[in-house]
């Protein structure tokens, strides 16, 4: 019978290079003042952006809700949003399967029919 083999831990010398930007992302680096209120306008521009689409989701969920049509009616009620923000009227099988996010494509379809932007 041979000997067992060891197999030992070895280190290799390795620089991987690392942008300004992602140290300062992860706290490792400190800012220049020009950096800080360059991020700090990029935060308000995406805030304005989040705040416009908030704005606009909800303009269309209280139009989708004023439909009457009881056809349109009983689709929109069938692919209601759940608690996670997807869409509970499609039919999941298979592994790993995932619901749409919503408004899923039906949805989408009744809403463009009475005008309504998603």
């Amino acid at each position: 019978m041979s000997e067992p083999i060891e197999y030992g831990v070895k280190r290799l010398g390795v620089a991987l290079p690392v942008s300004r930007e992602l140290l300062i992302e992860h706290g490792v680096m400190e800012p220049t003042d020009a950096e800080r209120a360059e991020l700090e306008r990029l935060k308000a521009q995406v805030r304005r952006r989040e705040q416009a689409h908030a704005r606009a989701q909800l303009n269309a969920r209280r139009r989708l809700a004023a439909i009457a049509d009881p056809l349109a009616r009983a689709v929109l009620d069938l692919h209601a949003e759940n608690e996670r923000g997807e869409c509970t009227g499609d039919d999941m099988e298979g592994y790993e399967a995932e619901y749409p996010a919503w408004p899923c494509r039906t949805v989408k379809a009744v809403a463009a029919h009475y005008g309504i932007p998603l």
